[in-house]
């Protein structure tokens, strides 16, 4: 992670050593970006990858083709990117699909990363996963917005549900207590997470089906509650304030072994790793300065997920202004992941936003080397 904060810096080293000094700043001491160094889990490094493939994407366009060594290293981090999460190849085919119609990028070497790219995914779903009886991931993984939208129907407009929609929802969600475990900013307890409380359902193909016909039905009587929905689900990404009231970004659990072994189970793997947890005074006091970062009026506006957003946006913004098209390449991944995060279960969750948080401070040195450029 070091590493890659410090390559970054030295590929801007053209632009005024202030505001890489303030990137320093921001890399260094942002608790939602910090105390993920230590996370051990699938976002942190799927993030990290997505920012590697984010660097050298401005790599080939600046340089026009890379060398054989960073084209291996290149195709490597494509690749990492589509492993590491299932929504990694929704945001890397767009990127390198669309290099291909960019003048003066070589169309070869973007050519064989794409290929490479997809060879594997196809390899790893269609043809090892089913050999090996691994299930793919559930349908609900891609049904967040549309249960929290008829969760809040069913909450604000239930008298209007009628005796067959209710049965055509029930195939899908458990709809008799569906508008008591409507949460605005959580979806999980709605699409059957059992740790949330959610109830699973298998529904068939055309239970699906009618399910996504009712939906349709009801957003034409009510847009207005679909909107609400949304935005209550997603508002956490853009306003510097958490949905729960705390700072989003930047948490460090400290649980003790027990509960550790308690909610998830994992003595077994605990004995294994020789994970330790210690509920010492160490361990609050470290959690509790993230705490008091986002309850700071000042502190908690730019250290949050959102002053990230907004950065990042603002970035975009330049680029367009400035005609360099061609650079919003090197933000689009960030982009993408920005509209996951509207589409996932939790509000304001900072471990899905991490790839456009560890690219932002990036994608704002990048401007200042663009308006070097452009005088």
């Amino acid at each position: 992670m070091a590493s890659l904060f410090a390559w970054m810096l030295c590929l801007l080293r053209k632009i005024p050593h202030i505001v890489r000094f303030i990137m320093f700043l921001i890399f260094a001491l942002t608790p939602g970006i910090a105390l993920y160094s230590i996370y051990i889990g699938k976002d942190f490094v799927y993030a990290l990858f997505i920012a590697l493939f984010s660097v050298f994407t401005y790599l080939i366009i600046d340089e026009k083709e890379l060398s054989p060594k960073q084209l291996a290293a290149f195709i490597f981090v494509s690749v990492m990117c589509v492993l590491w999460r299932n929504n990694g190849i929704h945001t890397i085919v767009p990127v390198l699909f669309i290099m291909l119609f960019v003048k003066g990028i070589s169309k070869k070497q973007t050519a064989s990363a794409l290929i490479a790219v997809v060879l594997v995914y196809l390899a790893l779903h269609k043809i090892l996963m089913p050999a090996l009886n691994i299930a793919e991931g559930q349908y609900t993984e891609m049904m967040s917005v549309p249960f929290q939208q008829t969760a809040r129907y069913a909450k604000f407009h239930g008298n209007e549900v009628t005796e067959s929609e209710k049965a055509a929802i029930d195939k899908v969600l458990v709809y008799d207590d569906l508008s008591e475990r409507y949460n605005p900013v959580l979806s999980d307890n709605i699409k059957g997470d059992p740790i949330a409380g959610g109830n699973v359902r298998k529904p068939s193909k055309s239970d699906l089906a009618d399910y996504r016909r009712i939906w349709f039905i009801q957003m034409k009587k009510h847009p207005g509650t679909y909107f609400a929905a949304t935005a209550n689900n997603t508002y956490g990404y853009f306003y510097p304030r958490s949905p729960k009231q705390k700072p989003h970004g930047n948490k460090l659990f400290v649980w003790s072994e027990t509960l550790w072994a308690e909610r998830y189970n994992l003595d077994e793997s605990r004995f294994v790793l020789n994970l330790k947890c210690p509920d010492s005074m160490y361990a609050k006091t470290l959690s509790f300065l993230p705490q008091a970062n986002g309850e700071t009026y000042i502190l908690r506006n730019f250290t949050g997920v959102s002053f990230f957003t907004w950065i990042m946006i603002a970035a975009c913004f330049f680029m367009i202004k400035r005609r360099a098209y061609k650079y919003l390449l090197v933000a689009l991944p960030s982009l993408i992941t920005l509209l996951v995060c509207i589409a996932s279960p939790v509000n304001g969750e900072s471990r899905y936003a991490l790839p456009y948080m560890f690219c932002a401070p990036f994608l704002i040195g990048l401007c200042f080397l663009i308006a070097q450029e452009d005088k």
